[in-house]
């Protein structure tokens, strides 16, 4: 009975038990004396376990590892996911910065025994797992906060759990090139010799830039020899290719380089900073992926993992992604005025987002690779 009891419910008892034993003359007891020795029975048999049963959380002892895309997405992650998470649950997690396709490549090395629970990833690096058989299922009855997200956003169905959208843009240092950009075909223009910074299609952002210069150059996916081309005719205009985002985002801010492919997100982080980055939509259209959230089967903290993922799909969480890179949403939460004009995905320009069949494009990544890389030898 003492372990069910409440500390003040239980000396109450005792209060009432004494009273009633002083009056039928059962114990002659002191009062006091009663209740230290009440007292010193319940801290001994109950109310240290008690107290550990409240102490508990959820997932105490519980770490799990994901992969991470640095820079504000991870800071984001970290303050606004792991902090409360490990304050309310007791779950701890991990995260290793890196290239998202880096991190699926570790993942499909070592099925059996991936480094990760979950991985960050997105639209192109889905098929390649859904087809290894490597991702957990995920329902709005493990993870209720998927009932928030437009259906058209659940673009691989049962797998894979989209939280922003976004795409790549051309960006341009105002202080160094004089005349706009306009089409991924200016940058091949003589006046940005050396200056042009572009991410490998290793990158998402890469393939995205790729896809764009198909669009530019006549191509499609089933002859992408138009696009190396005009990357031969051009590479003299290249003075980095990196498979990472924030090596490119370093090089700009460094004026190392002056312009180039990015992600959007990426040139409105840069312009918060009050650096002189101008935000493009190309001629060409708006192509553009999901982030995604994917559970590993291969987990044994799955429960975690959901509670993790649901965390991120909260309305705090999507506004501070949305404050640090100006990402679309995938839900319909809130969007301040200073935000949403920043958005490159609104109702003002969903129609040049151009449709990507990805379980194609997931096919020929690994060709794309060596042909981006021979182009620029």
């Amino acid at each position: 009975m003492v372990g069910r009891l409440q500390r003040r419910e239980f000396f109450a008892f005792c209060v009432r038990v004494d009273k009633t034993f002083n009056r039928k003359g059962i114990a002659t007891m002191k009062r006091r004396s009663f209740l230290n020795l009440a007292g010193a029975t319940a801290v001994g048999l109950g109310f240290p376990m008690m107290a550990r049963a409240q102490q508990a959380k959820r997932f105490d002892g519980i770490t799990l590892r994901t992969n991470g895309y640095g820079g504000e997405s991870t800071r984001v992650f970290r303050e606004f996911v792991i902090k409360p998470l490990r304050e309310e649950t007791g779950l701890n997690v991990e995260i290793q910065d890196g290239s998202a396709s880096g991190a699926m490549t570790q993942v499909l090395a070592s099925p059996n025994n991936p480094p990760f629970d979950f991985v960050m990833g997105d639209s192109p690096n889905l098929p390649a797992l859904i087809k290894a058989g490597l991702l957990a299922p995920v329902t709005v009855e493990q993870i209720p906060n998927i009932a928030k997200i437009r259906p058209s956003a659940r673009e691989f169905g049962e797998f894979g759990v989209p939280y922003l959208t976004n795409a790549v843009v051309l960006t341009y240092n105002e202080k160094h090139v004089q005349t706009p950009l306009k089409s991924y075909k200016d940058l091949a223009r003589p006046d940005l010799r050396d200056s042009i910074g572009m991410l490998s299609p290793e990158n998402t952002g890469g393939i995205l830039t790729l896809l764009g210069l198909a669009a530019a150059y006549g191509a499609t996916l089933d002859n992408m020899t138009p696009v190396f081309d005009a990357l031969r005719a051009m590479k003299g205009n290249i003075a980095s290719a990196t498979s990472s985002s924030v090596s490119l985002v370093q090089q700009l801010e460094q004026e190392e380089v002056v312009a180039g492919p990015i992600f959007d997100g990426r040139v409105n982080n840069m312009r918060a900073k009050g650096l002189p980055m101008r935000k493009v939509i190309p001629d060409e259209g708006i192509f553009a992926l999901y982030n995604t959230l994917s559970p590993l089967k291969t987990s044994k903290h799955l429960d975690a993992v959901y509670a993790y993922i649901n965390r991120v799909l909260t309305d705090e969480v999507l506004t501070e992604l949305m404050k640090a890179y100006r990402y679309a949403p995938v839900t319909d939460v809130p969007i301040s005025a200073d935000v949403a004009q920043e958005i490159t995905i609104n109702a003002e320009t969903v129609n040049l987002l151009k449709p990507v069949d990805w379980t194609k494009v997931a096919s020929m990544q690994g060709a794309l690779i060596e042909q981006f890389k021979k182009a620029l030898q």
